[in-house]
């Protein structure tokens, strides 16, 4: 069940749908803010992340630690079937995100995502690639070695 945006309750086939999206569209399309948050750019740099290419293990370490049996993306690539060929996956991956790497941009279907929306209790999930995770995951886990190591300075 859908209420418009006055309140009232959507009765009609389709016209849920057309609400949901005029709501996704007002809230993802929404203004930029007035106000900027004021970063002193003289400590934005840490030394202690660690850059350059992206190790076999690390890669392998992320896929052993996904959760199995989540809905994959748009793309039903699941985390099992990532699993399955665990060498085969860490050397094909490996190439491909350390090229992302090196270009410093993400393959464009990765940056795709299926929203969905739960009829039980109204809400929504989104939905990405299993693959865009893995190279989440590794980023995160370098990030986070890396602020780490800075806060205990």
């Amino acid at each position: 069940m859908v209420n418009s945006k006055n309140g009232r309750l959507l009765t009609k086939e389709g016209d849920d749908k057309a609400r949901w999206q005029e709501h996704c569209m007002e809230v993802l399309n929404s203004a930029a803010p007035g106000v900027f948050a004021k970063v002193d750019e003289t400590n934005v740099v840490n030394d202690s992340i660690v850059i350059g290419e992206i190790t076999r293990e690390k890669i392998k370490s992320v896929l052993v630690y996904m959760e199995s049996g989540k809905a994959p993306g748009f793309n039903n690539i699941t985390t099992n079937l990532l699993k399955a060929g665990t060498d085969i996956t860490v050397n094909i991956l490996h190439g491909l995100v350390n090229t992302i790497g090196e270009g410093e941009r993400v393959l464009e279907y990765w940056t795709k995502q299926l929203i969905i929306k739960l009829p039980k209790n109204l809400i929504g999930i989104t939905l990405m690639p299993i693959v865009a995770k893995v190279l989440g995951r590794v980023l995160i886990r370098r990030i986070v070695a890396g602020t780490d190591t800075e806060l205990r300075k």
